[in-house]
């Protein structure tokens, strides 16, 4: 799932397993999509900081 900061793709989160599971179902992607705008948000907010000298 893409991290976007800044508008720019900053990473991306890796969700895996060492061992054979079942595919993600629609239910577990929307909880990623989540997961992954959050953590944006929160590099968004570091980076805002760090630019304004606050960090």
């Amino acid at each position: 799932m893409p991290l976007i900061v800044g508008g720019r793709t900053f990473g991306t989160l890796n969700f895996s397993s060492p061992e054979a599971r079942r595919p993600f179902t629609e239910m577990d992607v929307e909880v990623i999509k989540l997961f992954a705008a959050w953590v944006s948000q929160q590099l968004s907010i570091d980076e805002a900081l760090s630019e304004a000298g606050l960090a």
